[in-house]
């Protein structure tokens, strides 16, 4: 059995509103890779929350900038977040020690 979309739009939206606060929590600590990494994970989950409560069935990928594109054509208003997908660069590097400059990480 399916999961009711808007139950499932829910979900996502939860976990995304707690990769947020923890997103804030990391750079108040100044962990400031942790901190762009959770928010590229935000946003994402908060795209794929609309697109679950919008009956999307095949809402896969990482991409903010792929995601945005899909939640545009349910809702042109969005095309303001557009700018949103420099997170996706923030994706990979933040969780290695070769994907950010060395000073970052030096104090």
């Amino acid at each position: 059995m399916k999961p009711d979309p808007l139950q499932e739009g829910r979900r996502w939206l939860l976990q995304a509103e707690q990769d947020l606060k923890d997103a804030k929590y990391s750079f108040e600590g100044k962990r400031f890779h942790l901190a762009c990494f959770l928010s590229q994970q935000a946003a994402e989950k908060a795209l794929k929350a609309f697109l679950y409560a919008k009956r999307e069935e095949n809402v896969f990928g990482h991409s903010v900038a792929e995601l945005c594109t899909k939640v545009i054509m349910h809702n042109e208003k969005f095309r303001k977040i557009k700018k949103a997908s420099v997170l996706d660069k923030y994706y990979i590097p933040t969780r290695y020690p070769d994907g950010l400059p060395y000073e970052m990480f030096v104090r």
